[in-house]
């Protein structure tokens, strides 16, 4: 008799019960699905929280590991506490999908919940007010960064995205990322860089998913409207819990053929070198129509 490809309990196969498998899918799908802990530096912790060791703007420092002492270095160095923000989602599963382990069926299942909780994510990576409770230590969003500067502003040329990748240079770091809500994406598809004469050349301001010196384009709609941010991806050290919180509640959705699935997930970031992050404002479309009357 042939072996049924969808049991667990085939040779070499691991046993994982269906709480450990979706915690495994969701905590997967959760790091590489959301576009701000894959693009940027991450660690990845079993601890409830991590200690990092952040430089001034010009040095990035390293990861303090666990036990271990914080090297000396002339530069001033501080510790800093970052404790994952829990982000938690409901979502009830079809019983077949969960007893499923045919792979893709529960990973197709679980990618809506795994989307709703690293949308919460990427909105406060780069929004989250800054933390005035001497009490709490939840990281600040990138963007509310106190030592963030702005380079500029982008209006019929790319000086200021020029200006911007070299400041970062400057700063040691080499810039690589370019963030821009998506409708704003559009707008900088549509104006044409202006020659030295001011008449219009042959390129946008924005063209396809590369703009000036080659920096790659992230669309966001977590990104604020009118706002760019060009970064280094070592700039912000991301810091995920590898274990993913799963419950599961039979009863109550028993009537359904389902089982309601409860994800949780912990995530953190530290802006470890503020000089290789920079903003430059760019054109809206309410801009546009303002600029040409």
């Amino acid at each position: 008799m042939a072996e049924n490809p969808n049991t667990q309990l085939r040779a070499g196969n691991e046993e994982l019960t269906p709480t450990d498998r979706i915690a495994r899918i969701l905590h997967d799908q959760i790091v590489s699905g959301s576009v701000f802990l894959s693009a940027f530096d991450r660690l990845t912790t079993d601890k409830k929280d991590v200690t990092l060791l952040v430089g001034n703007e010009v040095d990035r420092a390293g990861v303090v590991g666990e036990n271990k002492e914080i090297p000396l270095a002339e530069t001033d160095q501080t510790e800093v506490k970052s404790e994952p923000v829990k982000y938690a989602q409901m979502r009830k599963i079809s019983n077949e999908a969960i007893a499923d382990t045919t792979p893709g069926i529960l990973e197709r299942n679980t990618k809506k919940l795994a989307s709703a909780i690293y949308k919460g994510i990427d909105e406060d990576f780069l929004t989250a007010a800054k933390q005035t409770d001497v009490n709490k230590t939840a990281p600040t969003g990138v963007l509310n960064h106190a030592e963030l500067k702005s380079a500029g502003e982008v209006k019929d040329n790319l000086d200021a995205v020029k200006d911007a990748v070299a400041e970062i240079a400057d700063a040691e770091g080499s810039a690589s990322l370019f963030i821009v809500h998506p409708l704003d994406a559009a707008e900088m598809r549509k104006i044409k860089v202006k020659l030295a004469d001011k008449t219009d050349g042959n390129t946008y301001l924005l063209q396809g998913d590369q703009i000036a010196d080659g920096l790659t384009v992230i669309e966001h709609k977590a990104m604020t409207r009118g706002t760019a941010l060009i970064a280094d991806r070592e700039a912000v050290t991301a810091v995920v819990r590898k274990t993913m919180d799963v419950k599961l509640f039979d009863q109550r959705y028993a009537e359904f053929d389902a089982t309601g699935v409860r994800g949780t997930f912990r995530a953190s970031w530290v802006v470890t070198a503020p000089g290789k992050l920079r903003t430059v404002k760019v054109p809206t479309k309410a801009t546009v129509k303002a600029d040409d009357k």
